[in-house]
């Protein structure tokens, strides 16, 4: 088995967000271009340039600067959407194409870093052996940070050198739930709780050739969701009873006496009436102003043995009390 030489570069490729009206969105991506299974020296590599392109925007080219063994840059505007293609090329001195590689079907979504690996493959090989391992052109998620409980988009490209070799795709994570372990480009939904969760892709072809990728994703907390009150406050006085008045003091068991109250609500709100007694008895209006009282027992104790209470109360609550005491007999005086 032949292993494909491949030259490994990292590099953070990061979309700064850029105005250009009131309804534009960039987002950002970070690229990691990785080794295969070997690693070959890089030395030949003077120049490295990602492009990226979409079918609604121009494509944005970029040349990345090496300092020391590692080669970054910065593009600026990214626009947010669906099916970006990331590719990024190698070129010797004399700019012959010594390295390539390319990621689609990329997710840039609006203030958000989306990770994309990408294997810069050898692109001077014209040959094959008997199997060659399957090249992973390409693993992306949609974001790298996601939020417990949402879900991402998962992206993989891959090719076998060897012609009509068959690939099958195998997704697994160390958290969360997959749509599907056997596809490509499934969805992830996160776990429930906080934590860094890995996701492994495999790519095996039909004679067991195998290749292996894997990103990390940040699973963060939810925001607390917060609400708000509108506190109104009012100031209220109760009704005031001036007083509470019988026509008999004295009342013989088996008649009446008629009791009034005498009520002003300073805010004019509307006022309910309520009588009581402490005696047994009846009123003829036990919710009117005015009332007539019947006592039906005589109560034990000497005279102001009954106290009739009217019990005033406005629309918003207040309440105020005041009570006359009867003497309830059970003969007329001699």
């Amino acid at each position: 088995m032949r292993m494909s030489k491949s030259v490994c570069v990292v590099g953070f490729l990061l979309a700064m967000v850029v105005g250009c009206g009131s309804g534009t969105q960039s987002g950002a991506v970070q690229v990691v271009i990785g080794e295969q299974e070997a690693a070959a020296t890089e030395a030949s590599v003077v120049r490295i340039q990602v492009v990226v392109s979409g079918a609604d925007f121009a494509d944005i080219q970029q040349d990345l600067v090496k300092t020391g063994s590692v080669w970054g840059g910065t593009i600026a505007g990214i626009p947010a959407g669906t099916d970006r293609t990331l590719t990024v090329s190698a070129y010797a001195a004399n700019n012959g194409l010594e390295y390539q590689g390319q990621a689609t079907g990329v997710t840039i979504v609006g203030d958000e870093t989306a990770l994309v690996a990408v294997t810069l493959h050898d692109m001077t090989f014209g040959h094959h052996d008997d199997n060659d391992v399957p090249i992973i052109d390409a693993v992306s998620v949609s974001s790298n940070t996601v939020v417990a409980g949402e879900q991402l988009s998962l992206g993989a490209t891959a090719h076998d050198p060897v012609p009509n070799d068959l690939l099958s795709y195998s997704w697994s994570a160390t958290a969360g739930q997959l749509s599907s372990t056997t596809v490509a480009n499934p969805t992830w939904t996160a776990p429930a709780s906080p934590q860094t969760v890995t996701l492994t892709l495999t790519v095996r072809d039909q004679r067991n050739g195998v290749s292996t990728a894997r990103l990390t994703v940040e699973v963060i907390a939810a925001p607390v969701a917060g609400g708000s009150a509108e506190v109104r406050v009012s100031f209220n006085r109760p009704p005031l009873v001036l007083y509470v008045h019988a026509s008999e003091g004295r009342v013989v068991l088996g008649q009446s006496t008629a009791v009034i109250a005498n009520v002003v609500d300073q805010e004019r709100d509307a006022v309910t009436y309520q009588w009581t007694a402490s005696c047994p008895g009846t009123f003829s209006t036990p919710t009117g102003q005015s009332s007539n009282f019947t006592p039906t027992a005589v109560p034990s104790g000497a005279c102001n043995n009954c106290s009739v209470t009217m019990t005033a109360r406005d629309s918003r609550g207040g309440v105020r009390s005041g009570s006359v005491k009867l003497c309830v007999v059970s003969t007329p005086a001699p």
